[in-house]
């Protein structure tokens, strides 16, 4: 029960920094300008540094498997939370969880469609707001406390609870050809990044190790132009990387910033 109680509270500290563990976020554009956002978190590192601090679990979770696909859209069209625009920009999203306990493995994916680029920025910037507000990360939360079956669609777990706080300080932009994530408050961010909150994940990397933040795109066609730090590209130009080191991200606030034309 600690350890999963642990887990649960530290994949949420992670969410709100952005930074912590391995997360990726993969967005895919296609020809018509429509495509898919999904943000990947890997706790696996996290729970195998767990357990070799011996942390004590119960029997009921020691033996914990979960390997599922939930569509949210029953869920998300009978929320009284969230507004009609709301409804048609997230009913089609589906949550993915696969937690493995005895292997220390813990891996949660949420994939939402867009139907225009132009709807990119605001499926980003609120993905998990929606997704809290559907009261599903409490359902899930107490499931695996339990070590009962995952009831379906309660398997978000609490990283859905809240975005980063860092995200105010930037903003995300994507047009057809053009997509770019720049500071727009330095001083506030400065501020931001010398909080306890980022201290303490400071010290909490020296002993559960590096952790990576990548961000990928897959456009419809050859990019023009792209510029930011720990960039790399395919040899056909169409899929674009960003991979960041929580160190990278706390030394210098600017690794976060890109822009890419195509």
């Amino acid at each position: 029960m600690k350890k999963i109680k642990f887990i649960v509270a530290a994949l949420s500290a992670c969410v709100l920094l952005s930074s912590c563990l391995n997360i990726e976020e993969r967005i895919v554009i296609k020809n018509d300008n429509s495509g898919t956002y999904s943000l990947s978190i890997d706790m696996s590192k996290l729970m195998e540094t767990i357990a070799q601090m011996g942390q004590s679990i119960d029997s009921a979770s020691k033996n914990k498997k979960v390997d599922t696909t939930i569509a949210l859209k029953g869920y998300i069209d009978t929320a009284k939370s969230l507004t009609p625009a709301e409804k048609a920009l997230y009913r089609n999203s589906m949550v993915s969880i696969k937690m493995d306990m005895p292997d220390n493995i813990a891996k949660i994916k949420i994939e939402c469609p867009f139907t225009t680029i132009n709807d990119l920025s605001v499926v980003k910037k609120n993905l998990f707001s929606v997704i809290s507000r559907l009261d599903v990360t409490k359902a899930a939360a107490s499931s695996l406390t339990q070590g009962s079956s995952l009831p379906a669609g309660t398997n978000l777990d609490a990283a859905s609870q809240a975005g980063s706080p860092m995200a105010q300080f930037f903003t995300f932009t994507a047009v057809p050809g053009k997509i770019s994530y720049v500071i727009n408050n330095k001083a506030g961010l400065d501020k931001e990044m010398a909080g306890d909150s980022i201290q303490q994940m400071k010290q909490m990397s020296m002993f559960m190790g590096d952790f990576l933040y990548s961000t990928i795109f897959v456009l419809p066609r050859e990019a023009k132009k792209f510029s930011g730090p720990g960039m790399s590209i395919s040899d056909d130009k169409k899929t674009v990387i960003f991979k960041r080191h929580f160190d990278d991200l706390t030394d210098n606030v600017e690794n976060l910033e890109y822009k890419i034309e195509y």
